[in-house]
């Protein structure tokens, strides 16, 4: 009888620990990604928000889409220039944000808002280089363009913001609750619209 219980014991401690290395693995797993998107971010690899394209038709004259992301960076930097932001920069960069919206799942105002306060908020803290704040933006425009985004092209745009905001120097917790303002906005972009 001592032998079953001991056996049964030793069992279930080896699940034990077996499920707890298993949740350490994924954590050491997503660590991981992040690391590789910040160093793909450090290294100028291209968004995943934008298939790669010629340089020649990127010189051509510019579309609304490029308009309105050239729009975001400037917002970007009047947002990133000091901690008490104006209320009509903020406005100013919500309107540009629902600018890229071209399907009729439009986010609502409440998430909008939320989203550009929390920018608001950590982007003064961080010295977002020209090129990091241009990859953010084409980011930020796919990501409220995103209505017929394949879900996985989405988690990646979401990582490569987070990686973004990371290696600009914003803290992990910062960086995660924007991108979770993001995938709030997301999710309204995408779902039905109900007749």
């Amino acid at each position: 009888m001592k032998t079953v219980f001991l056996f049964s014991l030793a069992i279930v401690l080896t699940a034990v620990s077996a499920w707890a290395q298993g949740a350490q693995g994924v954590i050491v797993k997503q660590r991981a990604k992040e690391v590789v998107n910040q160093s793909n971010v450090r290294q100028g690899v291209p968004t995943p928000a934008q298939p790669a394209q010629p340089a020649a038709a990127a010189a051509a004259t510019p579309n609304p889409k490029q308009q309105n992301i050239a729009l975001l960076q400037t917002d970007l930097v009047a947002l990133q220039a000091k901690a008490d932001v104006a209320a009509a920069v903020k406005q100013r960069f919500a309107k540009n944000l629902l600018a890229a919206t071209q399907s009729t799942g439009k986010p609502t105002g409440a998430a909008v808002t939320t989203l550009v306060d929390n920018l608001a908020r950590v982007l003064p803290t961080s010295p977002l280089e020209t090129a990091e704040r241009a990859r953010l933006a084409q980011n930020l425009n796919a990501l409220f363009d995103s209505s017929s985004l394949p879900a996985a092209r989405v988690e990646a745009i979401l990582a490569d913001v987070q990686a973004i905001l990371q290696v600009s120097g914003v803290r992990r917790q910062d960086a995660l609750s924007v991108v979770a303002d993001l995938r709030s906005v997301v999710a309204e972009i995408q779902k039905a619209p109900t007749r």
